[in-house]
């Protein structure tokens, strides 16, 4: 394939299907307070965990990125807006590490928030880590050199398969309700993306850059570079996919508080 065309594939994997993850569960999440309520006990009482490890996500990649912390609120209640935490950042517009950071910073939560839940999982049910990490290995052993679709709708199955094998351990339902706290605050903000906006176009040269140099300069060093890519790609797709299970754990949680909603009201 022609650098081009590999840049492409590259700037839709590493940059676009985050995009796409990220509408995604916004949708979610509006899903969910649209059936569970907005009622001040159900926005605060979701919020309490997951916010703040929304906005420290944000955080954290101001610090990596040497963005000045303006000023951070992890969780507040009763605000103006209802907005329930926020970080503003200043930076340098003149400064392309800076402005690169931009996207990291906008879409920390679902990296982090991702993370932190396969973490998680890691250290409270170790089996089903394990049997998902196989899982993944095996999808990207299968897809080295190509992707095939039919081995990533078998991955989606799988993987859904194995994390509600888990059901069987009681810590896997502490897990769960871990899951749904956090899952739904890892929703992106019209802010969040609106900042993001500004490195797209740097992000989108680094990746041209790289491609078109190592191919007309060091073909056996570009070869290896598409294979790092490729690999990598693979492995955020799979754990993008684990952020999207998450989400809709946390409408499942929706449809349970709505069914008791109407329950009590009857």
């Amino acid at each position: 394939m022609t650098p081009l065309i590999n840049t492409l594939i590259q700037i839709s994997i590493f940059v676009v299907s985050i995009y796409v993850v990220g509408f995604i569960i916004s949708i979610i999440n509006k899903l969910f307070y649209k059936i569970a309520g907005t009622s001040k006990a159900v926005i605060y009482g979701t919020g309490i965990i997951g916010t703040p490890i929304h906005e420290l996500s944000h955080a954290l990649f101001c610090v990596i990125f040497l963005h000045k912390i303006t000023e951070i609120k992890l969780f507040q209640i009763n605000s103006e807006d209802g907005t329930l935490g926020y970080v503003k950042h200043a930076y340098n517009k003149k400064n392309i590490y800076h402005l690169i950071g931009n996207f990291f910073i906008g879409v920390a939560p679902i990296l982090i928030g991702t993370i932190i839940l396969i973490l998680l999982l890691k250290l409270m049910v170790p089996t089903v880590f394990d049997g998902i990490v196989d899982v993944i290995n095996n999808f990207v052993k299968a897809n080295t050199e190509s992707f095939n679709f039919f081995d990533f709708f078998d991955l989606i199955g799988n993987i859904f398969i194995i994390f509600f094998k888990g059901a069987t351990n009681w810590l896997w339902w502490i897990y769960f309700i871990i899951c749904f706290f956090i899952a739904l605050h890892m929703n992106l903000s019209k802010a969040d993306l609106k900042g993001t906006v500004v490195a797209i176009p740097f992000i989108i040269i680094i990746f041209a850059a790289i491609n078109f140099i190592l191919y007309f300069i060091a073909k056996d060093a570009y070869n290896s570079y598409l294979n790092v890519m490729w690999i990598g790609g693979m492995y955020l797709l799979s754990i993008l996919l684990l952020s999207l299970l998450y989400s809709f754990i946390s409408l499942g949680f929706a449809l349970i508080i709505g069914l008791i909603r109407k329950i009590i009201n009857k």
